[in-house]
């Protein structure tokens, strides 16, 4: 579920049915799906990342946490995408996940959900491999670098790509710390 509450605490009766809670099982229709990231827009809708076992989702809703049916038709994008990041002064998304190959891919969406093909390849960038119960962030920096986060069973990654997907060969080794 997705809870939106008031500066004082209080639910957020105009968020969901009126009681301020958006129920991800009404949206995905999944057994025990689960909010993995979430980023905020400035006219108050959410999107999120929701897995539920080894199925990814990116949902978006509106303010009144209705699934926002300008992304992806329905407001439900499904794919590898495990973590996402807004793109600051745009309502679009940065997103990180696992290919099926095995490597992290980066992606850049739009507001409808589409993949910017100006970002890297077609929208997206693949870059070193990585398993499959990996943890990941998405940080974007004030200079429109992109900083992915990559936890692992023995310590963790960072990695660093450019506005246009490229790695940031200035930082670690390739781009890699």
């Amino acid at each position: 579920s997705i809870h939106r509450f008031l500066p004082n605490g209080s639910r957020d009766t105009s968020f969901g049915g009126g009681d301020g809670i958006v129920r991800l099982l009404d949206l995905v229709g999944t057994y025990s799906p689960a909010v993995n990231q979430f980023a905020e827009f400035p006219d108050g809708g959410i999107a999120a990342t929701v897995v539920d076992g080894s199925s990814w989702w990116i949902v978006r809703l509106d303010s009144s946490g209705s699934a926002d049916t300008g992304f992806s038709g329905d407001g439900i994008l499904s794919g590898p995408w495990k973590a996402l990041a807004r793109r600051m002064g745009t309502n679009d998304l940065v997103v990180a996940g696992r290919n099926a190959s095995g490597q992290l891919i980066l992606g850049r969406l739009d507001a409808t959900g589409a993949l910017v093909t100006s970002f890297g390849s077609g929208g997206t960038v693949t870059s070193f491999s990585i398993d499959d119960g990996d943890s990941m962030e998405v940080v974007i920096q004030c200079d429109g670098k992109m900083l992915v986060g990559i936890g692992k069973s023995d310590g963790f990654v960072v990695a660093r790509f450019l506005s246009d997907g490229s790695p940031d060969s200035s930082f670690g080794a390739s781009g890699v710390f």
